[in-house]
């Protein structure tokens, strides 16, 4: 089960420890109380261009998931990287994973 550790910018304070998966709406709660901000706005995903300049290989399904669209989706953006020679793909079994090139 992933855990999430939040501290803020006073280190004598304690930290917030999260165990378990919770909707969005859960974590932005705790960051606001620990900010004291209202208002945190969500930052849209980066370019396909910038994930993969930050992370050289990702797979199908981790694509997927950042951008909130089915792995359909996901697989077509990607083609269309591949035929821009931006991207290789490797098929393993069970899942693709695509490569900066």
């Amino acid at each position: 089960m992933p855990s999430i550790v939040f501290f803020n910018e006073c280190i004598e304070d304690e930290g917030v420890k999260v165990s378990g998966l919770y909707s969005y709406d859960v974590y932005q709660t705790i960051l606001q109380e620990m900010s004291g901000e209202e208002n945190l706005n969500r930052q849209s995903p980066p370019s396909l261009d910038e994930l993969f300049i930050k992370y050289s290989t990702m797979a199908t399904g981790e694509i997927a998931s950042i951008y909130n669209i089915s792995e359909q989706n996901a697989e077509r953006e990607l083609k269309k990287q591949l035929l821009q020679q931006k991207l290789e793909r490797i098929n393993l079994p069970g899942q693709t994973l695509w490569t900066l090139k």
